[in-house]
């Protein structure tokens, strides 16, 4: 039975040799999948201009979306701005004694 150093090396020998089998066999694979990758995308036909032309299209389209929701919001701040000066502030309606000119805040 060995014992000592050579039991440790043995099992050090053995690890070495099947991570570097492990990688070696995983290196392979990857550049199997690369070579079938590139493969696909050389066959791949090119995009038409048509297809950027749609994409441009789509792209005007949400533009447009956008800014009528901005002018919607707009409208909206406007009108609710308007009120808020005809409303009573939150300030005037404490009674005379409350009114310090101080900001509580709680700690």
């Amino acid at each position: 039975m060995l014992e000592g150093p050579a039991l440790a090396i043995i099992v050090i020998g053995g690890t070495f040799l099947s991570t570097t089998v492990a990688a070696t066999v995983a290196w392979i694979r990857a550049r199997d999948r690369a070579i079938r990758a590139e493969a696909k995308l050389a066959a791949r036909p090119a995009p038409a201009a048509g297809d950027s032309a749609d994409v441009m299209r789509a792209l005007d389209a949400i533009a447009i979306e956008v800014e009528r929701i901005s002018e919607g919001q707009r409208y909206l701040t406007t009108r609710l701005g308007g009120r808020e000066s005809q409303s009573v502030s939150p300030r005037s309606a404490l009674p005379a004694q409350g009114r310090t000119g101080r900001i509580n805040t709680p700690s």
